[in-house]
């Protein structure tokens, strides 16, 4: 998400916040972490529009806490939402959005694969009767596996706004 460019949510809910607490950031391994509590209230903004149900959702700039600012950068947060709806019952969403810049996770590796129990199999013609040579063809299954990190730059979006039942 650049900063100063808001994010419009349409809702037919009511006195929407952010619930700091239950908001998180996805960590390199794939397991999501808490945000601090001091980052998300002092970047973070929900505006009610005036005479609609929209929700307009801010992120603000600051100085403070710039080592937390750099290790923000390219993360992908999960905003907890909370709203109120015409009966005052609070109705969770969640916002997914990927911050300015560019993470760099280290490398990692995947678990070794066990060991194939038999080798690889063929696959050829039984008979040569009414075909030609070029009908069949051989072919071998590896059951190696390789893997790559591949580390691009996504420029700043919002990713999804999911609702919860």
């Amino acid at each position: 998400m650049e900063a100063d460019v808001p994010y419009v949510m349409q809702t037919n809910l009511q006195r929407c916040y952010i619930i700091a607490f239950k908001s998180t950031y996805l960590l390199c391994n794939g397991s999501w972490n808490i945000l601090d509590n001091d980052f998300v209230n002092s970047r973070f903004l929900i505006v009610e529009s005036e005479n609609t149900q929209n929700f307009t959702i801010q992120f603000k700039r600051t100085t403070s806490h710039l080592e937390y600012n750099d290790a923000m950068k390219g993360r992908i947060l999960r905003m907890t939402i909370g709203c109120y709806d015409k009966s005052d019952t609070i109705i969770s969403d969640c916002l997914l959005l990927k911050m300015q810049g560019t993470l760099k996770c280290p490398d990692f590796s995947l678990p070794a694969l066990p060991k194939p129990t038999t080798s690889p199999w063929t696959i050829a013609p039984t008979s040569e009767t009414g075909t030609s040579k070029n009908e069949f063809q051989t072919h071998s299954i590896s059951t190696s596996q390789s893997t790559t990190m591949v580390s691009k730059t996504i420029p700043s979006q919002i990713l999804a706004l999911v609702h919860y039942k």
